[in-house]
């Protein structure tokens, strides 16, 4: 990678850190006055949480699932399969 590469996609990262940033100090505005202060306490307290479930539900599970049901698929196993899906289903939703 050369220099001018290196700082142009630098430059870039900061530019879209700085894009996400002004959003998310509109969206504190917003919230914080529609909800008021006792709502935005309740959202700061809950939201460590939900990120968690979102990170549980979204970072590995799909993938897992695709391979595995392909692998089953492979070997025409159209009984695993649906016992996959609705075994990862049932994880995801609960």
């Amino acid at each position: 990678m050369q220099k001018s590469d290196f700082v142009y996609r630098s430059f870039l990262l900061l530019c879209s850190n700085l894009i996400v940033r002004l959003i998310s100090f509109g969206y504190n505005i917003f919230l914080s006055k529609s909800i008021g202060a006792e709502g935005i306490g309740i959202f700061k307290i809950l939201m460590p949480t939900l990120m968690l479930f979102l990170v549980i539900s979204t970072g590995g599970i799909p993938t897992a699932v695709s391979k595995l049901v392909a692998e089953k698929n492979s070997t025409h196993n159209t009984y695993g399969t649906r016992k996959i899906f609705k075994v990862a289903s049932f994880i995801t939703f609960f």
